[in-house]
């Protein structure tokens, strides 16, 4: 349920060897998406239906491979940070 000044976020985070061709695969499609990594194996997009879709494929992708996953919603408060030129 949307709150003013709230957005969700859906977060996945998965884990994959490190030399693993899904890998690369996984990283690409989320980037596709516009999905933003705070940490390695770790994205986050703001919540739409396509972004469901892409992480439910995506999550597949890496459950059919043996690996695993964890997918989380986040409702964040939005904030703006103003920045004003300092007078010396």
């Amino acid at each position: 349920m949307s709150q003013p000044g709230y957005i969700t976020w859906l977060i996945l985070a998965y884990r994959l060897p490190a030399r693993h061709s899904l890998k690369i695969t996984v990283r690409r499609r989320l980037t596709a998406i516009g999905a933003v990594f705070p940490v390695n194996a770790v994205a986050a997009v703001p919540a739409s239906s396509a972004a469901e879709r892409a992480f439910r494929q995506i999550r597949r992708m890496i459950g059919e491979a043996g690996r695993g996953h964890y997918l989380h919603a986040a409702r964040i408060r939005q904030f703006c940070l103003h920045s004003t030129p300092k007078k010396y």
